[in-house]
């Protein structure tokens, strides 16, 4: 077993985050779409546990991209030979669970942001 640093690690962590922006258009995407619902949440100086939940909802959004993009890149080297059935149910699976979270985050963003808009407008 190859024994690594915790600067290692985070080294190998970040060239992951990296490659997922640099090679993934809707990584690009969603990391837009948090910053503005960042900027939109300190804007309208939501509570500090509605900003901690845009927080978690706009990470669990990237992760699960990320994770698609992991799942893709593996079974890519299987499904290069010939094709297989299971190696399309990953792809569908990753790809649905990335779509449930963004689906997810935009209840939550109308949940959240929809009332703090109306607040800020009376």
């Amino acid at each position: 077993m190859i024994k690594r640093t915790l600067k290692q690690s985070i080294t190998n962590a970040l060239k992951g985050i990296a490659f997922a922006f640099r090679t993934q258009r809707n990584m690009r995407i969603h990391g837009i779409a948090g910053i503005l619902a960042l900027c939109l949440a300190t804007y309208l100086r939501l509570s500090l546990t509605n900003m901690a939940i845009i927080v978690l909802t706009v990470i669990v959004v990237m992760v699960c991209e990320m994770v698609n993009t992991a799942i893709e890149c593996a079974t890519d080297i299987q499904a290069s030979d010939n094709f297989n059935p299971l190696v399309k149910v990953a792809k569908d699976v990753a790809a649905g669970a990335v779509w449930l979270s963004a689906m997810g985050a935009i209840l939550i963003g109308i949940l959240i942001f929809i009332p703090a808009i109306l607040q800020r407008l009376k």
